[in-house]
């Protein structure tokens, strides 16, 4: 599976990464509005972590503006993912649960009557 779209980095110590996140997203949906879009949670270091807006089918497009976002493509595992569900209200308490069992390296996120999220756990 390969994620294709706009990446940042995010600071995530206070929870402040829900709003520069939300932000980031009302930036990708003004210049791709009738695109179907994923959210990719990646790369988590020093209290900060990497986020791709895009898609899975690569249909995002090189060339957009979007202020401190690089253009890339990511590979991600085809299996070994858990898939969780919650309101977007309910977004942080359900990260805190996922947190709770073990680090992850990717997580997926797409919105639609709900938050539905797919997550990959570091194996050792």
């Amino acid at each position: 599976m390969v994620a294709t779209g706009y990446a940042k980095r995010f600071p995530c110590g206070q929870g402040e990464q829900y709003a520069l996140i939300g932000e980031f997203w009302t930036q990708m949906h003004a210049a791709l509005p009738d695109v179907a879009l994923y959210g990719v949670g990646y790369g988590w270091e020093n209290d900060s972590l990497r986020y791709l807006i895009g898609t899975l089918d690569g249909s995002v497009p090189p060339g957009l503006t979007i202020p401190g976002a690089d253009y890339l493509s990511l590979t991600l595992p085809e299996e070994g993912w858990e898939i969780w569900q919650c309101s977007l209200n309910n977004l942080s308490s359900t990260y805190e649960e996922i947190y709770a069992v073990s680090p992850l390296d990717w997580e997926i996120e797409w919105i639609d009557q709900q938050c539905t999220l797919q997550v990959h756990r570091i194996t050792g």
